[in-house]
């Protein structure tokens, strides 16, 4: 299970540092798009633990989905805060 759980935090890194970068390129909806994304992902993982998969399997993917709200909720707080509009100040 660590494996998998260190492949999702690193997945999700890397793909809010896209994020930044394309925000950093002058595309605003950088995070927004991100946050689409995560919504999309972690629906495909609640899919899953609807089919019949064994205790296992449905505990990884469960731990997985816990830290993927948690992670999806950051990138909402990051859009609701209007990071881009932050993030740019810097430049």
């Amino acid at each position: 299970m660590l494996k998998a759980l260190t492949g999702s935090q690193v997945f999700w890194t890397m793909e809010v540092n896209l994020a930044f970068s394309r925000i950093e390129e002058g595309y605003e909806n950088g995070l927004k798009d991100y946050f689409k994304k995560a919504v999309g992902q972690l629906n495909a993982l609640i899919e899953i633990l609807l089919t019949d998969i064994s205790p296992l399997e449905r505990q990884k993917i469960e731990t997985i989905c816990t830290i993927d709200v948690h992670a999806r909720d950051v990138v909402a707080k990051m859009v609701q805060a209007k990071v881009n509009l932050i993030f740019k100040k810097f430049e």
